[in-house]
This record gives structure tokens, sequence and C-alpha cells, in this order.
């Protein structure tokens, strides 16, 4: 799998929990400049929280779907 992003593949893919996080914080940054925020966060701060709720998220699917 392809891990990044570029011009022709702006989402990232399942496997890239960083880039899934890079999007998120840009996209809460987004959000507070355009006053639709209700906490203020620093970017680092959106990004280590997406990481923090990406990675749970992992761990209950393998909870609930062991691999085979």
């Amino acid at each position: 799998m392809e891990i990044g992003l570029r011009p022709d593949f702006i989402l990232p893919g399942m496997g890239d929990i960083e880039g899934a996080a890079r999007v998120a914080a840009a996209t809460g940054q987004a959000a507070q400049k355009q006053g639709l925020d209700r906490l203020h966060r620093e970017a680092g701060t959106l990004h280590d929280l997406a990481m923090q709720k990406s990675r749970q998220a992992r761990a209950d699917i393998a909870t609930l779907v062991p691999p085979r």
C-alpha cells in the first residue's frame, strides 16, 4: 500500500494513520480559522488526539474482529 498524499491522491488510505491524523488536524485548524470551533486547540494537540482516537479504534476493531 502506498502511504502519503499527492496531488492525485488526496485522501489517506485506511492503513495510513499518520496521514489521517494530519488531515484531521488540518481540518480542525480550518474550522478554528472559520470560527466554527467550540474548543481552540493547537495543531499538535489536534494531531495527537487524532492519533489517539485512531489507535483506540484499531484496538477496538481487533477485539471485535480477531485476525484470521
